[in-house]
């Protein structure tokens, strides 16, 4: 990877990719399963933001993203991050444990 940045920067980019990449543990209990409290930040999420996670990848992987920034404030503080959401909707049996409900017109 290093090499790729560095041919595409033109040779200006000189950080290797160890230093703009970081990979935080968050298998949980395990695929497909969310505790309460992993579904309960996905909806706050949902609420505050309109971006729907699902519990079993993107709103995963946010949520061990944010135990880690909040145990470590200092380590990104004044950092730009970057989170890839790579899409996904909660499983429609899940749905509904997060999701606002709307009045129908």
């Amino acid at each position: 990877i290093d090499a790729e940045v560095s041919e595409l920067s033109g040779g200006s980019f000189e950080a290797c990719a160890r230093e703009m990449l970081a990979i935080y543990p968050g298998a949980g209990a395990g695929y497909g399963v969310a505790t309460p409290e992993l579904m309960a930040f996905c909806a706050e999420t949902a609420r505050q933001s309109g971006v729907l996670l699902d519990h079993t990848y993107s709103g995963k992987a946010l949520y061990y993203f944010a135990q880690a920034a909040r145990a470590q404030p200092e380590r990104f503080r004044g950092k730009h991050i970057l989170f890839w959401h790579t899409g996904g909707a909660p499983a429609p049996q899940k749905r509904n444990a997060y999701l606002p409900v709307s009045p129908r017109i």
